[in-house]
């Protein structure tokens, strides 16, 4: 079963690839850095997406989860990834228009800034 930490270690290798000069040791897991929501709720990393569909997300069709960093380490995306911008990619500002850190972005958008290095995004499972 997939679970949502790996969901994450997903998108944490597609928004910050891994540095071949970092040691191995000083890595921290996607999981420490990255939030996965699913219809406003956070989603524990050992949750299954099977039980995220079934108590979260509840209806048929594709499940959408959002992601966002935390805070506990500084993203840079890479420069691909901010001149992408169609129908399923928008830049734009890191948080909720209302102050609220914790709502995730609307459906389909990746946030960035480069100075606070904070990500949120969508991904359709």
């Amino acid at each position: 079963m997939l679970r949502a930490k790996k969901v994450l270690a997903y998108v944490a290798e597609r928004i910050d690839p891994a540095d071949p000069n970092e040691p191995e040791d000083s890595l921290m897991p996607p999981e420490e850095y990255l939030e996965l929501y699913c219809q406003k709720t956070l989603c524990p990393p050992n949750m299954t997406l099977a039980t995220i569909r079934t108590h979260l997300w509840r209806t048929s069709g594709d499940m959408i989860l959002y992601y966002k960093t935390n805070g506990k380490k500084e993203i840079h995306p890479p420069p691909s990834l901010l001149g992408i911008e169609d129908s399923t990619v928008s830049l734009g500002e890191p948080h909720a228009p209302n102050g609220d850190n914790h709502a995730p972005p609307p459906p389909g958008s990746i946030h960035s800034t480069a100075n606070s290095g904070s990500v949120a995004g969508s991904i359709a499972t």
